[in-house]
């Protein structure tokens, strides 16, 4: 489910930004949890990298919906 119209001209260029994003995401999603881990070991009550984080995750998705739009 891509929000666009999925043609044979868009094909391989919508699924390659769809393999891109979920590539960049899980990297992000991987370093968030990689972050929260070390911050829990060392006993840092300061989360608020962890927001900065999702607030990148976020951007990303938005980014990477704008260029799937654009591509239709």
């Amino acid at each position: 489910n891509t929000g666009v119209t999925i043609t044979e001209k868009n094909k391989q260029r919508i699924y390659q930004l769809l393999y891109n994003m979920l590539i960049t995401i899980k990297l992000q999603v991987v370093s968030l949890f990689m972050i929260m881990s070390v911050f829990s070991s060392l006993q840092i009550g300061d989360f608020r990298i962890n927001l900065l984080i999702l607030g990148v995750i976020v951007i990303t998705m938005i980014l990477y919906f704008y260029k799937i739009f654009k591509a239709k």
